[in-house]
């Protein structure tokens, strides 16, 4: 594409207070999509036309927002926005229920099985994992609805924002962070295009034990079948986004969401 249509372009957006209509088929890449990026570079991705600006892709066309929240511990979140929610690029980090109650930090196996309360944990109970990867919940803290700070929750079905990037068959690529940092050894098809930021935080089975740090993120819903819950997996070997089902005792990661 040539500078003038991509001024055209440019200009178009601003004298329209961005409420122009672009169709589009597939993405459109302006500039160089490389790991060395220059601020100013534009692209669409298929759900947003959005800005580099040498940290993150910022939107211009109001379809994504980025924000924050933060929690009853002062824990500050980035948000972003996709289709019509607002959910965390993190993983959550409290430590008590938004009334100010303790939630129990569980590191014992055998309490960990019999729990029907709220419980957290870190990955192999070593906190030196918290700042990368948040902390593990098992599903009684989330039945409490008081997990997340006020005006948000847990997302009740995964399936909606899978749609809205895509299906399954490639939503796990977009909802993946790059590179190693939070995966391990190979990271298939990951380019994070939603903002979700995802990591590998493994999980703990509903025997206390630890698993897949680095191969697996797994993540909570708030909806019940058959006495199990609806949970999303993402893999460091997949572009795909699993969805399944899960014992209550398991220990996973959590975002909170907000309409």
């Amino acid at each position: 594409m040539n500078n003038s249509i991509f001024c055209s372009i440019f200009i178009l957006l601003i004298a329209s207070n961005f409420k122009a209509q672009m169709h589009i088929q597939g993405g459109l890449k302006l500039g160089d999509e490389t790991s060395l990026l220059k601020a100013g570079t534009m692209r669409w991705n298929g759900l947003d036309f959005q800005v580099w600006n040498e940290i993150t892709w910022v939107s211009l066309s109001g379809n994504a927002r980025m924000d924050s929240v933060a929690d009853i511990n002062g824990n500050v979140y980035k948000t972003i926005r996709i289709g019509s929610i607002d959910i965390m690029t993190e993983n959550l980090r409290v430590t008590h229920y938004n009334n100010g109650d303790e939630i129990n930090w569980t590191v014992n196996n055998n309490a960990w099985i019999q729990d029907t309360l709220g419980a957290w944990c870190h990955y192999d109970n070593n906190h030196n994992y918290e700042s990368s990867f948040g902390k593990l919940y098992n599903w009684y803290a989330i039945d409490t609805d008081l997990l997340c700070p006020d005006g948000w929750s847990i997302l009740y079905d995964w399936n909606y924002m899978i749609d809205q990037l895509g299906g399954a068959s490639t939503a796990g690529g977009r909802l993946k962070e790059t590179g190693l940092d939070g995966w391990i050894n190979e990271n298939i098809g990951a380019d994070n295009e939603s903002g979700f930021t995802g990591r590998g935080g493994g999980y703990r089975d509903q025997n206390g034990l630890f698993h897949d740090l680095g191969e697996l993120g797994g993540w909570w819903s708030s909806k019940e079948v058959n006495g199990d819950i609806e949970l999303l997996f993402l893999l460091n070997d997949a572009i795909k986004a699993d969805i399944s089902t899960g014992h209550k005792n398991l220990g996973l990661s959590i975002r909170c969401y907000r309409q």
